[in-house]
């Protein structure tokens, strides 16, 4: 029960309400310190005025009345740690839970006292259905015991103590590398290193060590502890050595792992290292193999051991002579605890152009060197040397190539390069020419490399083609080199088409243009228009277009028709002119890149003209035939439109809009001095001046008399109504003329005209006259013909020199007779005939032949049989006469005027005895002139009689 509250109070008392004090040595300060802290002080466990007074100096005893030592005010303690309510370790940053059942009400206090007695932490809670619970979260105390202590006031009790842990945090490994790379001389070699912890977070709470070491690469044997055998992973379990001695054998890169374990358990407090790499290296050390002697171009091979080099080793051919590094192939693999055995390292030999060159390989680090035995490299020949120069070339066919300056159709292979000393014969041939696209000339097989070689020359096709230069040299080697030689077409434009413009020509009707391109990939196009007559200022806009998109080097492209819409809407041209299209292709897509261009034929845009058309008065039509419309009777004029001149195939029209062509009903028109016909769809057509023709003469008569003459004229004679005929006589006086109708109004006619009966000339007999025609009619005559020349007959006559009659008589079988030689002369018109004629009467003579000869009027005079009978060169003679048969000698192609022909008649006798009885022959001798067509125009009776007398025995 609780002390009284006034009266006696004696320390008995006190100790006796404290059942467990022992009433040895009371002290009254402890016993009030005690009672402070854990009674109840007038029925509160708070901390009241009464308990303040009690704990307070100078602990009188009177501050014990009312007071009441209790200790099962709290009850039923409960501590749970990360390990459960048994485990009473906790870790830096581990939460603590204190529970326990309070019989007071109010804020309750739980302390942690250290083993100094000192509050290092504290926290509250109240009670809930009399249990209160508080939780040390996330606790940061030092290593140490702590006894969890509850607190209502004075009120305490303290719970089982706790033992405190520092978190080991972190641990790091000392890298044995951080000074100096161990090196070893080969894989067995032993380095020992001891290892230690180069920094730990707390090492309060250490329980033991784990390592664990591993070979992780290169050539090392292994690595032990000391104890056992070599192996690659050596692990340390649970050990209190932090700095432990390995052994390692040999070069390689080496593990270390370290987990430090601390209290109160592991899986609690512990901490791993970050694992350390470090290494051994070999010692440096480099050696080569001794190459063989190689040719130029095959490959060097070499032998590369080496060890100890982080990089690797340079290796490099060198010149035997001086040391100069020709090649480099440098080996870098890191060998430094991995080392490479015989590497293959290798070369390409150098060429050499005529002399052998004396190498060695060398390999090498720094001042660590190893240097191979010389060897040497031999000179090939190889397609690297003495090439054909040049090695490509472009040349340009000769189709409508027209600058062959810039785009050349030949070339001469220049002398070789990289030239050897070695060649024995370099040829040309034409390796591959399936298109027959080149040829070669000169000297195919020069004398040396730097004479004149041979010349490539282009013909007509477009194609690629190969020449191959072949050289053979020393000793038995034989290398080919190849030019390529393409031939293009001349990049070009190299026909426009004359720009076609559709309906009536005008600047809004369409046009087209075409044109052909070779040797050019065209991408896009420009169309430009120029004055035909000044191209160099642009009329209009340009015209662009993506099209055509074709072509190429070896190609020849038509564009077919490119279509605008108009001069006027397209090129924004004015509306009449003589113009030139300007055709611009090129390479890009967008008017850009490398162009070529040429400019059209001239070509015209034209605007109607009005005019007067001339045709019949009354209701306006037109004339029926083109002498009508040439003669312009009864005419009247309308209004029509044209384009330009008129020519045939235009089209007339009645407005000048040029929508309504003008019906003609295929009558013939007339304006400005010239006639057509127009027909229904006012198309014109047989167009011609209305002046006529000027006709032609016949160099020949068709017939000529002594007061006619007789011509032909060929004419064309649609506007001709009458050709006159003008005669002027060579012997003067003044000119006949008269005019005869036309005998039709034909394109082309022969009309014979009689200057006497056509055209009512007298003519008189044996002149000569100069004759010209003009063809007219009513409204215009046409031109006069030259003068031609024509004759009328002179009044043709035969006369004879010799009108006797004679006899001979034939005494014997072998005499010959001659008549008197007649000479005839004949007036007689140009080709006029003079036929002379011998007939026979009375008797036929047996052996006596009886003939006549004429010696022709081409010769003159002269002699026609000589005395012995004999025909002179030149005489006709005629076939023998007799009474039966008459014989006639004609001359032919008498001239005009006077001819002179000379006749004669011969007998001669066959050589045969005569008859007995005489007998007698009579001839006469009659002649006719007759003209061209062999009618008579003069004959005459027999004028010379002959008799020839046949002698009987």
């Amino acid at each position: 029960m609780a002390l009284p509250s006034s009266g006696q109070l004696s320390m008995g008392a006190i100790a006796d309400n404290q059942s467990s004090a022992s009433r040895d040595n009371l002290s009254l300060k402890v016993q009030s310190e005690t009672f402070a802290s854990g009674s109840v002080v007038d029925g509160s466990g708070a901390q009241t005025t009464a308990r303040s007074n009690l704990i307070a100096s100078p602990y009188a005893i009177s501050e014990f009345y009312d007071a009441d030592f209790s200790s099962d005010e709290f009850s039923s303690i409960v501590i749970t740690t990360p390990a459960g309510t048994s485990d009473f370790n906790i870790v830096d940053g581990e939460n603590l839970t204190v529970a326990f059942d309070t019989t007071q009400a109010g804020t309750h206090t739980v302390q942690l006292i250290d083993s100094g007695g000192n509050v290092d932490d504290t926290e509250t809670g109240s009670p809930s259905s009399g249990t209160v619970s508080v939780t040390f979260s996330s606790l940061a105390l030092t290593d140490d015991t702590y006894t969890p202590r509850l607190r209502l006031g004075f009120l305490t009790q303290d719970g089982t103590n706790i033992n405190y842990h520092d978190a080991i945090v972190s641990v790091a490994v000392t890298d044995p590398d951080a000074s100096s790379t161990p090196t070893v001389a080969a894989s067995s070699t032993s380095t020992v290193i001891e290892h230690t912890i180069s920094s730990i977070g707390n090492s309060n709470a250490i329980d033991h060590y784990n390592w664990t070491f591993a070979k992780e690469d290169g050539d090392s044997d292994g690595l032990n502890s000391g104890e056992g055998s070599d192996a690659d992973t050596v692990t340390l379990t649970a050990v209190s050595d932090a700095s432990p001695a390995i052994t390692y054998k040999g070069p390689g890169q080496f593990s270390i792992n370290l987990r430090v374990d601390g209290n109160p358990t592991q899986a609690r407090n512990s901490a791993t290292a970050t694992q350390v790499l470090h290494e051994i290296h070999y010692t440096k050390a480099v050696s080569i193999g001794n190459p063989s002697d190689v040719n130029s171009q095959a490959t060097i091979n070499t032998s590369v051991t080496h060890q100890g080099f982080s990089s690797g080793v340079d290796v490099d051919l060198i010149q035997a002579s001086d040391n100069s590094v020709l090649l480099s192939n440098d080996h870098g693999t890191n060998s430094t605890i991995t080392k490479v055995t015989n590497q293959n390292q290798t070369f390409t030999a150098p060429d050499q152009a005529s002399t052998t060159l004396s190498v060695k390989v060398k390999a090498f680090d720094g001042s660590d060197t190893a240097t191979s035995n010389a060897f040497d490299i031999f000179p090939l020949l190889t397609t690297s040397k003495n090439i054909i120069n040049p090695t490509s070339r472009t040349i340009y066919s000769t189709t409508n190539n027209n600058d062959t300056g810039n785009y050349p159709t030949s070339f001469t292979f220049s002398a070789p390069t990289t030239r050897t000393d070695n060649v024995t014969q370099g040829t040309y041939t034409e390796q591959a020419d399936s298109a027959g696209t080149i040829a070669l000339s000169g000297d195919l097989t020069p004398s040396s490399q730097t004479t004149t070689q041979p010349t490539v020359s282009a013909g007509s096709a477009v194609g690629d083609a190969t020449v191959r230069y072949t050289v053979d040299g020393n000793s038995s080697q034989q290398t080919a080199t190849d030019c390529a030689v393409a031939v293009d077409y001349m990049p070009r434009i190299f026909s426009v088409g004359t720009p076609d413009i559709a309906g009536n020509n005008t600047n809004s009707n369409s046009l087209t243009v075409a044109f052909n391109w070779q040797g050019f990939a065209a991408a896009s196009a420009r169309y430009e228009l120029f004055d035909d007559e000044d191209t160099s200022t642009q009329i209009g806009d340009d015209v662009d277009r993506s099209s055509p998109d074709a072509g190429g080097d070896q190609s020849q492209n038509a564009s077919g028709d490119i279509a605008f819409t108009s001069l006027a809407s397209t090129f924004n041209a004015p509306d009449a002119d003589t113009y030139v299209i300007k055709v611009t292709l090129f390479t890009g897509a967008s008017q850009d890149g490398s162009s070529i261009s040429a400019f059209s034929p001239s070509f015209t845009s034209v605007v109607a003209i009005s005019f007067a058309l001339i045709g019949r008065s009354g209701t306006f039509r037109g004339y029926d035939s083109l002498l009508e419309g040439a003669e312009q009777a009864s005419s009247a004029t309308a209004t029509k439109h044209r384009f330009g001149s008129i020519s045939d195939g235009d089209t007339i029209f009645s407005n000048a809009s040029t929508t309504t062509a003008f019906d003609g009903g295929s009558k013939v028109f007339n304006f400005n001095g010239e006639v057509f016909i127009i027909n229904g769809s006012g198309v014109v057509s047989s167009l011609r001046t209305d002046t006529p023709s000027t006709p032609s003469i016949n160099g020949t008569a068709v017939s000529t008399a002594t007061d006619d003459i007789e011509i032909r004229i060929t004419a064309n004679a649609q506007v001709t109504r009458t050709f006159r005929v003008n005669a002027q006589a060579a012997s003067g006086g003044a000119a006949l003329e008269g005019t005869v109708t036309a005998a039709s109004q034909g394109a082309s006619i022969s009309q014979d005209i009689s200057l006497k009966d056509d055209a009512g000339l007298t003519l008189s007999a044996g002149e000569t006259y100069a004759i010209k025609v003009r063809a007219e009619n009513s409204h215009q005559n046409g031109s006069f013909t030259g003068t031609t020349s024509f004759a009328t007959d002179s009044a043709r006559s035969i006369n004879i020199d010799d009108g006797s009659s004679t006899t001979d008589t034939h005494l014997n079988e072998s005499t010959v007779h001659l008549s008197d030689k007649f000479t005839f002369t004949v007036v007689a018109a140009a080709n006029d005939k003079l036929q002379v004629t011998l007939t026979a009467a009375n008797d036929n003579l047996t052996r006596i032949a009886v003939d006549m000869g004429h010696l022709p009027f081409t010769s003159g005079t002269g002699t026609v049989f000589a005395s012995d009978g004999t025909a002179q060169s030149g005489v006709v003679v005629s076939s023998d006469v007799s009474t039966s048969t008459a014989v006639s000698l004609t001359e032919t192609g008498l001239n005009a005027g006077s001819n002179t022909v000379q006749f004669q008649i011969r007998s001669q006798g066959d050589g045969g005895a005569l008859p007995e009885s005489l007998t007698t022959m009579n001839l006469t001798v009659s002649a006719l002139l007759l003209n061209s067509s062999d009618s008579t125009v003069v004959s005459t009776a027999n004028f010379h009689t002959y008799t020839v007398r046949q002698n009987g025995l």
